[in-house]
């Protein structure tokens, strides 16, 4: 069963590291350069996350400095800049490219999917009460409990396994689904390959299953209930079959129930309304959902303990550069490129510590270091005892260890002194190397 991430934190490194991988850091070479895209993109995610307006987050960002913190933000952005940077990244073919990228970062290596369950779902367009809709029917239609002329459509293909949606499409509804199934599920093969498809009967057509089986090769599986009702079988070949043999056992139809658990965890945690008016603010809204929704879900896919609900590997990759002023005594601000690493000038390797550790350091504390990941060979390092920092006296002995066995490992015949005295598990366990900036 997957988990939604509850934590803001983590949800806005996430969005953090899916921007940084997909857009540009700055719309244009003139642009003011006082919030870089990703971090743009980050602060809507957590308006979506809070269920809150563009003030909202705004003001959520002014009071939560653990957040601007993450975000590496100087200074919060305008509710307007957000605005902007909504109608400028939230578009189309860049939001596609960000659900793409979510995607990808969520399977990794993995390319196929077993089964893609494909469904629509309507999202409100406002918010009235069931007493006001009541009230206003009049005691005419007592059955009635919903009143709307349109409402804010969402097409999507969700993994049965992981819940995790890997296309989607926006429009406006109400509105027939048999013409939207090649639509969606040519998006889909976009981003992986599937082996079967299931749908249910608001897909039934014999030019689906076709379009499906025979031009792309997947397995598809619709119930056969278009048309009047009737006791002779339907003449298509496809919708034969279906009609005599499907069941929740046939083609494991039954995990089709999964899209409809996915619509509930995305309206239950994100809200089932839409606050846009307008028809193109109300898509961009939807892709947001769908974006925030698969954010969530990548902590989950980062690895982590049973016991402990700190994933470790969700900043591997990940690099941070403070360039904010300290108002401790001692400390003073060090500007340092991406491209310049660790090695830039002012930085010297501190210790070495788990990201365990690292997150349990004050925020302060955090942003005077400059974060550099490495992969491990053996991960289930982690799983064994936590350790602690290396004190800062042994950092050189660590340094010069390491060297000699990568040394060892070249086979130039380099020293085989023991390791300073817990050093050893440090190196078993760490996956972060932290550089002080003094």
């Amino acid at each position: 069963m997957s988990t939604l991430s509850k934590s803001p934190i983590r949800v806005a490194l996430q969005a953090l590291a899916v921007g940084d991988s997909r857009l540009p850091l700055y719309a244009h070479n003139f642009s003011p350069k006082r919030y870089t895209q990703p971090q743009l993109f980050a602060c809507l995610a957590l308006k979506t996350f809070f269920k809150t307006d563009y003030r909202g987050i705004s003001n959520l960002l002014c009071d939560h400095s653990d957040l601007r913190c993450v975000l590496r933000l100087r200074e919060v952005p305008h509710f307007t800049t957000l605005q902007k940077a909504s109608r400028r990244l939230l578009r189309k073919p860049m939001a596609r490219r960000l659900l793409s990228t979510t995607v990808r970062r969520f399977l990794k290596r993995r390319r196929r999917i077993k089964r893609a369950a494909l469904d629509s779902t309507g999202l409100e367009c406002g918010h009235r009460s069931s007493y006001y809709v009541r009230r206003r029917n009049g005691s005419a239609k007592r059955w009635q409990i919903v009143v709307y002329h349109h409402y804010a459509k969402l097409e999507v293909a969700v993994d049965c396994r992981t819940h995790l949606i890997v296309a989607a499409l926006v429009g406006r509804g109400p509105r027939v689904d048999v013409d939207r199934f090649v639509p969606l599920f040519d998006a889909t093969l976009q981003e992986v390959r599937v082996d079967a498809v299931l749908a249910d009967a608001g897909f039934d057509s014999e030019s689906n299953h076709r379009h499906a089986r025979e031009r792309h090769g997947v397995r598809s599986f619709i119930p056969a209930t278009a048309g009047r009702p009737s006791a002779k079988l339907p003449t298509g070949r496809y919708r034969r079959r279906m009609k005599q043999r499907l069941c929740k056992d046939y083609g494991k139809y039954g995990q089709r129930a999964q899209v409809e658990t996915s619509f509930s965890m995305l309206k239950r945690r994100l809200g089932a309304a839409v606050n846009a008016r307008k028809y193109w603010s109300q898509c961009r809204e939807l892709f947001l959902k769908v974006l925030t929704h698969n954010i969530m879900l990548l902590y989950a896919a980062a690895g982590f303990l049973q016991s402990r609900c700190v994933p470790f590997f969700f900043l591997f990759s990940l690099e941070i550069a403070r360039e904010t002023s300290f108002s401790e005594p001692g400390f003073s601000s060090r500007a340092c490129r991406r491209s310049q690493g660790p090695a830039a000038k002012g930085a010297r390797p501190c210790s070495v510590v788990t990201l365990q550790l690292f997150l349990e350091l004050p925020p302060p504390v955090r942003t005077r270091f400059l974060i550099k990941s490495r992969f491990l060979r053996k991960p289930r390092a982690y799983h064994r005892s936590s350790v602690e920092l290396v004190p800062p006296r042994l950092s050189g002995q660590v340094a010069t260890w390491e060297r000699e066995r990568v040394a060892r490992r070249a086979g130039d015949g380099a020293g085989t002194d023991p390791p300073p005295r817990g050093a050893s598990s440090c190196r078993a366990h760490s996956a972060l190397s932290l550089y002080w900036f003094s």
